[in-house]
């Protein structure tokens, strides 16, 4: 009887090892841990939303910004494919431009030294 109880010990054991259960354990703390928790998932308040809408529209520019802003000037040109062209062109110019006139003191924090040279 107990070379029975050992012998089954020892293909308990044996089965266990060949799992691995200790790395099967820790993935499945871990996909608890994910799947448990979550992020971001607080209400934000009307002073943040507010304080992002003042940094999102710093710049003079006239172009939407938002995706509500987005979806105000689509409906806005809704089946006029001519006006909606003009619009994507003058924004994109406008963006092109605000990138150009950023690029430069971008590139000279990034890289330093580039100006030496």
């Amino acid at each position: 009887m107990m070379t029975l109880i050992t012998g089954a010990f020892a293909r308990v054991s044996s089965l266990l090892k060949t799992l691995q259960v200790k790395q099967f354990l820790s993935v499945v703390l871990v996909g608890f841990i994910f799947l448990s928790t979550s992020v971001g998932s607080e209400p934000v308040g009307k002073n943040t939303i507010k304080k992002i809408d003042k940094i999102v529209h710093q710049d003079d520019s006239n172009r939407p910004k938002t995706t509500r802003e987005w979806k105000k000037e689509a409906r806005q040109v809704k089946g006029d494919p001519g006006e909606r062209a003009k619009r994507i062109g003058e924004e994109s110019a406008d963006a092109v431009k605000d990138w150009a006139e950023l690029y430069p003191q971008v590139a000279k924090d990034t890289v330093p030294g580039i100006g030496d040279k």
